[in-house]
């Protein structure tokens, strides 16, 4: 598991306004710290489920599952390369079979396309899997 403290800004039944806190090991320069330094940043919504009492401006432990960052970064990262790479390679196959249209305009369209594929089916499964992969409060400091 990966544990980050987090601040609670408002609560909503089962959600949570957080902003993380930077570890003092590193000075900032973690992710949650370079987020913090960040003049733009909204408030970053996460759905925690908690059987804890809590109340804003309670500093929590989040915790995350090495597992579900594992797999959430094969969806995001691995799978929609693996359509675009095996979409040029079945355009490639078709045209060299057929010879309908130049075989680079057929690859880069059937990439695109599968590309474009991997990004609808990943928005599509988007809302499913937040309850997948989301973060939980282990305990209250």
């Amino acid at each position: 598991m990966w544990e980050r403290e987090a601040l609670i800004r408002e609560i909503t039944r089962n959600e949570c306004s957080i902003d993380p806190v930077p570890c003092a090991g590193c000075a900032g320069r973690c992710g949650s710290g370079l987020l913090m330094a960040n003049p733009r940043r909204s408030k970053i919504r996460v759905r925690c489920p908690s059987e804890l009492p809590l109340s804003p401006g309670d500093r929590v432990v989040l915790a995350v599952s090495a597992r579900s960052v594992w797999r959430l970064s094969f969806r995001v990262y691995l799978l929609p390369l693996m359509y675009f790479l095996s979409g040029g390679m079945l355009a490639r196959h078709v045209v060299d079979r057929f010879d309908v249209i130049p075989a680079d305009i057929a690859v880069v369209m059937g990439s695109t396309l599968a590309f474009s594929l991997s990004i609808w089916r990943l928005k599509r499964s988007a809302a499913a899997a937040r309850c997948d992969f989301g973060p939980i409060i282990l305990r209250r400091l």
